[in-house]
């Protein structure tokens, strides 16, 4: 599979003459989340071209021809909302004085063709919610799956066809932080009694029985007997007898 980026608006005579090598060098310097990115620019390949591109590879991969026509009408559908403007994570900006342009992301178009890959966005996921200064907490594998769920399916999901628009970041923090920080961290602050606890923090999900996540205060595991044995994601066993509460995402 392959993800395709077409940038558009490269022909602006403010932008510096190494603005491309500039952008493929940060880009190379970061962890890709999506195998095998192309990029193509429109001012040198063309619109038409590359939506004929993405018809070709949505046909590929969908089987297109064989689809009832109301299905393939959703999909002609989801070739349009490729188009998504990606303003919330990105910017253009130039500096006047030095004349120095930095080529926003806001212009460009993804096409996924890979899935997320789940073991960075995990890895990712780990070091946001083990790093925070002032309400740093470890999360069970349940309620990693479940917050990376969030993000693949929660906000970029289609209504009518069900395919999943997913947005494209060259470390793929933009997204994960703000969906951390919006669905995560604001319904946590609510956990007063919880997060006032001198004792570690544990981020549990409950898909079976409650459909929650849990945030529980827990100390290391010495004894299991009476108290809720957990396991968070960097393999340590905790004991979480105190204080809990949770929230739905």
């Amino acid at each position: 599979g392959a993800s395709i980026v077409l940038l558009e608006n490269v022909d602006s005579p403010t932008l510096p003459t190494s603005w491309l090598s500039d952008l493929m060098s940060e880009i190379s310097s970061q962890r890709s989340i999506f195998d095998n990115t192309i990029f193509v620019l429109t001012s040198q390949v063309g619109t038409n071209t590359v939506e004929k591109w993405t018809r070709k590879r949505l046909q590929s991969l969908q089987s297109i021809e064989e689809m009832p026509s109301d299905v393939v009408a959703g999909n002609i559908e989801v070739e349009g909302l490729l188009r998504y403007e990606l303003n919330k994570h990105h910017e253009f900006r130039s500096d006047e004085d030095s004349r120095e342009t930095a080529v926003g992301i806001e212009n460009w178009l993804l096409v996924p063709m890979a899935p997320l890959d789940k073991n960075a966005m995990a890895s990712i996921l780990h070091n946001i919610a083990s790093s925070n200064q002032n309400l740093s907490m470890l999360l069970t594998e349940s309620a990693s799956e479940r917050i990376l769920e969030a993000l693949e399916w929660h906000q970029w999901i289609h209504k009518t066809t069900g395919a999943v628009l997913r947005i494209w970041s060259p470390d793929g923090v933009p997204p994960l932080l703000e969906l951390w920080e919006e669905h995560v961290l604001q319904p946590i602050t609510k956990c007063e009694r919880v997060i006032s606890a001198k004792q570690s923090l544990v981020l549990d999900f409950e898909g079976s029985s409650t459909d929650r996540l849990w945030l529980r205060t827990c100390e290391l595991a010495t004894k299991r007997e009476g108290h809720l044995d957990v396991k968070s994601d960097d393999g340590r066993r905790w004991n979480c007898r105190g204080a809990s509460c949770s929230f739905y995402l």
